[in-house]
């Protein structure tokens, strides 16, 4: 199967994870360049979509997302999971064709999509990468 959707959450993920704010109340985040040529340069090449799913709003984001063409941004998202299956059946993506970038997807909902793809490779993938991120978790 090839890669068809990249899907990412964005603090943590495509920032340093902090959120600078000024005595007006203005914000600011730090977006890494390499991580935004790789998106707007070399993911269309491959036939990639690139995803964005995330708990927060923010005018940055949709600048940011504008300047990357990322047309599939999803901000203000309390069921991620939800949302991600919603993209994913109107891009016509299968669960083994995409890539994540985590922050927000929990150990029991990868160990409960592994569970439905049971013994096959996917879902034996799928509960080594909950096991893996557990084990990271666990480190903290």
């Amino acid at each position: 199967m090839k890669i068809k959707m990249l899907v990412m959450d964005v603090d943590g993920t495509l920032t340093d994870g902090c959120i600078y704010m000024g005595a007006e109340g203005e914000m600011m985040k730090a977006f890494h360049v390499q991580d935004g040529y790789a998106i707007a340069q070399m993911l269309p090449g491959l036939g990639i979509t690139p995803v964005i799913i995330t708990g927060r709003s923010s005018k940055i984001l949709e600048k940011r997302a504008g300047e990357l063409k990322i047309t599939h941004l999803h901000q203000g998202i309390g069921d991620k999971l939800t949302k991600l299956k919603a993209v994913a059946a109107q891009l016509g993506a299968a669960p083994e064709e995409i890539a994540f970038r985590f922050g927000w997807i929990t150990t029991e909902e990868l160990l409960e999509s592994a569970k439905l793809y049971g013994k096959s490779p996917y879902g034996r993938h799928l509960h080594q990468v909950a096991e893996d991120k557990f084990k990271s978790f666990k480190k903290r």
